[in-house]
């Protein structure tokens, strides 16, 4: 891709390793044991402070070409972990990991085959 930050592929790549992480964490997790368990909880918030960083910092032509991707929203979430982490719901999280992570994560995969 042209036109990007050199950090831009490192970037994608933190944040699909995030994912990563996320999705092998949580595998043949139910929601009662990922809202009980502090540890695994605050591990997850960590994985999504770093997808929001990452997308934070990511070029902003980068962002803008592909805008069908909530940057905004991640970015937002990332705040909300960062600043308000004593409001943070369970089960806000967990649908989001369910219903959002993994086209997203096809997504990120996709971007990233373009610096190939």
């Amino acid at each position: 891709m042209r036109g990007n930050k050199p950090g831009d592929k490192l970037r994608l790549q933190h944040i699909l390793q995030a994912l990563t992480n996320l999705e092998d964490w949580l595998q043949n997790k139910h929601y009662e044991e990922f809202a009980k368990n502090i540890i695994l909880l605050n591990a997850v918030c960590r994985q999504l402070e770093i997808i929001g960083e990452a997308a934070n910092n990511l070029y902003s032509a980068m962002r803008t070409q592909y805008s069908e991707i909530p940057w905004a929203k991640i970015v937002a979430l990332r705040n909300l972990l960062i600043h308000e982490y004593f409001g943070v719901i369970p089960s806000m999280l967990w649908q989001i990991i369910q219903k959002d992570l993994p086209p997203f994560k096809e997504q990120i995969n996709k971007m990233l085959e373009n610096f190939a």
